[in-house]
């Protein structure tokens, strides 16, 4: 699937505040600056839901091979990294109980919780595609306010016991309207009501208006102290509402750059590259704030600026060597 530039963009800030979330107390400990990083997760599954609209709108697989696909492209990484871990930990002793009890339970790492939840979401999705796929607007709408109501019931009235989060809850709560929502929106991007037809092509000065508007709802968001800090996971409605806030201000920010400045633009690409590899930085990312710790990064002249660095290119290269080994042995077995 084609990726347009501006989600790789936004995945990556989405990845950059995942990580920079989990660098608190290490790297900084302003909470304020730590609050800001709470559009993580909910902004990826949004995300997740607008590019899984895309592929299933493109793909001519059974929804059998799909889902097939789909999970298989989470669970191998998974289940690889869930060994690095693993090994990591018990300095490279294999204790099959262990590992066993680590893939199931998600918790060789802290964030893999979002593995078990974001799996749910994937065998769901065709079901949650079909239910606007091909409605009017207003037919998607309801579909949308269905799917507000049922994640609502998911988040306060079910429970899955010693997981955390998202994963605490049947398909995450309210995570399930997120990717849902997402899935709206691509579709309204790409085939808008009559009402809004025209609206999504933008001009430098339509851009700037938009992101003028999005700068001045953060400052009310925030100056009105309307951003719940207490890290709602699943995420509430303070938390949804500043993560559309920021993802517009990032939008209109990377196309204006794109439109007006675009050799400026070239700034973004290592963002991109984040964001098109989010899957392993994601994964990666705890296993190196670890080692960087154990040998002492952060006590070194410059440690505080090298540290996240140091994260963030180390599990990139992990996934464009993965990437390029895959892309090796698929070309061999064609030939």
């Amino acid at each position: 699937m084609v990726q347009l530039r501006w989600i790789n963009f936004l995945k990556g800030t989405a990845m950059l505040a995942v990580v920079f979330d989990h660098l608190y107390g290490l790297v900084y400990i302003n909470t304020f600056v730590h609050s800001l990083t709470i559009y993580s997760v909910t902004l990826f599954i949004i995300l997740a839901g607008f590019t899984s609209s895309i592929s299933m709108g493109r793909s001519k697989l059974p929804i059998r091979s799909y889902i097939y696909k789909r999970v298989a492209s989470i669970v191998v990484p998974y289940l690889i990294a869930t060994l690095v871990y693993h090994l990591y930990s018990n300095k490279f002793y294999f204790d099959f109980n262990i590992f066993k009890n680590q893939v199931i339970m998600f918790n060789a790492s802290a964030p893999f919780y979002f593995v078990l939840f974001f799996l749910q979401l994937i065998v769901v999705s065709p079901i949650l595609f079909r239910l606007f796929q091909g409605r009017t607007f207003y037919q998607q709408l309801v579909a949308l306010i269905f799917i507000y109501m049922i994640s609502f019931y998911f988040t306060h009235f079910t429970s899955i016991s010693n997981y955390y989060g998202g994963a605490s809850r049947v398909l995450g709560g309210s995570y399930l309207f997120c990717f849902c929502l997402g899935i709206f929106l691509q579709l309204i991007s790409t085939s808008p009501p009559s009402f809004l037809k025209g609206r999504f092509q933008y001009g430098i000065k339509e851009l700037a208006g938009g992101l003028v508007a999005s700068l001045f709802a953060l400052f009310v968001y925030l100056n009105n102290h309307l951003l719940d800090k207490s890290w709602a996971n699943p995420p509430n409605k303070s938390t949804l509402v500043y993560t559309l806030i920021i993802a517009a201000i990032l939008f209109f920010i990377f196309q204006i750059a794109e439109k007006k400045f675009n050799r400026l633009s070239i700034i973004f690409r290592p963002i991109e590259l984040i964001g098109g590899n989010s899957l392993y930085v994601f994964l990666y990312h705890s296993l190196f704030i670890y080692y960087g710790q154990k040998i002492g990064l952060l006590t070194i002249n410059l440690g505080k600026i090298l540290f996240p660095i140091f994260c963030l290119v180390c599990s990139v290269l992990i996934g464009i060597v993965t990437t390029k080994c895959k892309t090796i042995i698929k070309s061999r077995s064609v030939k």
